[in-house]
């Protein structure tokens, strides 16, 4: 919710309409997220965002932690995880929101045109 909210800040600041759908990658591009950012920085909030998409679905809120545990299995996102999957999808999808949300807001206090590289 901190990820969406972050960036549609963004995209009312890019563009004044507002768009009720809750893709974080069209999200992103319209909202001009990236512009200014470093490279460097640019690719690492890129990252946190395909993280957040991937493990993210609005469904979850429904879902007790077997269904959701079957879910993240069904993604194959329990490859290579050592120990409860559901778990390790949490602390995944909370650090990538963290990274974008707190990068998000020192690029909002920059300013919508600053130039940060």
């Amino acid at each position: 919710m901190a990820v969406e909210c972050v960036i549609r800040a963004f995209r009312v600041r890019a563009k004044a309409e507002f768009d009720a759908k809750h893709n974080l990658r069209n999200l992103v591009k319209q909202s001009e997220f990236y512009d200014f950012m470093p490279p460097a920085v640019t690719a690492q909030v890129a990252a946190s965002v395909f993280e957040v998409e991937r493990r993210w679905d609005n469904l979850h809120r429904y879902r007790d932690v077997s269904s959701l545990r079957r879910w993240l299995v069904e993604r194959k996102l329990h490859v290579g995880v050592k120990g409860d999957v559901v778990r390790h999808s949490r602390d995944a999808i909370v650090e990538a929101a963290l990274d974008i949300v707190t990068k998000g807001v020192v690029r909002w206090r920059l300013g919508p045109r600053s130039r940060t590289r």
